[in-house]
Order: structure tokens, then sequence, then C-alpha cells
């Protein structure tokens, strides 16, 4: 593949890969972010692509993987950051608050948790 026909791909698929990506992640931003890693990672390995596969197909199942990859990363970076809130709330808080909180961290984990 040389740099005309990858910008021709690159041109074709952009916004379909796009709003492929926004129904899983919900962001444009990121969307475009998906697409455009992916588009970065098939022009490194454009020597070593298998032509007698689909290019969309692969295009299609790699912004899938990389939306589930950036909602697992989502989840487990808000796991982190409701731990620390949740340990600094605690630390200002009397017995009775602390429980309150422990409990209202196990509702938000289960929250997270039930998140695809």
């Amino acid at each position: 593949m040389d740099g005309k026909e990858f910008e021709i791909l690159f041109k074709e698929q952009f916004t379909a890969l796009t709003m492929f990506a926004m129904k899983y992640v919900g962001d444009l931003d990121t969307s475009k972010e998906i697409v455009h890693n992916v588009f970065l990672n098939l022009w490194e390995r454009r020597n070593k692509l298998d032509s007698s596969k689909s290019l969309k197909s692969y295009l299609f199942t790699a912004v899938y993987n990389r939306s589930l990859n950036h909602l697992r990363d989502q989840k487990k970076f808000l796991n982190d950051e409701l731990a620390a809130i949740g340990l600094r709330y605690m630390e200002y808080q009397g017995p009775e608050q602390q429980l309150e909180a422990t409990e209202m961290e196990k509702k938000i984990q289960e929250a997270l948790a039930a998140l695809p």
C-alpha cells in the first residue's frame, strides 16, 4: 500500500469508523483519536498486511477492539480515582460517616462493574 492508496482509504473510512467508535465510547474526540491510532498502526504495518483480507473488516475490528480497550482503561482509571477520593474523604470523617462512605463506595463500585 502506497501513500496515495492509504490517503484514499483514510478519506473513505474515517467518518464511518469514527461513528462506529462513538457507539462505544460516546465521545467524538476520543473516537477520532481511536480511529487515528488505528490508521497510524495500519500505516506502520502496511508492508506486513495480508492482501487477501479485507482492509475494511480489519479497520472495523481494530476500532472495535481499541474502543473496548479504552472503556476498560477508563473503568480502571475511575475505580482508582474513586478509591483515592474515598480514602481522602474517610480521613476527615467520624466512624459513622466512614461507614456511610464505605457503603456508598460499594454501591458506586457495583454500578461501575455493571457498565459495559
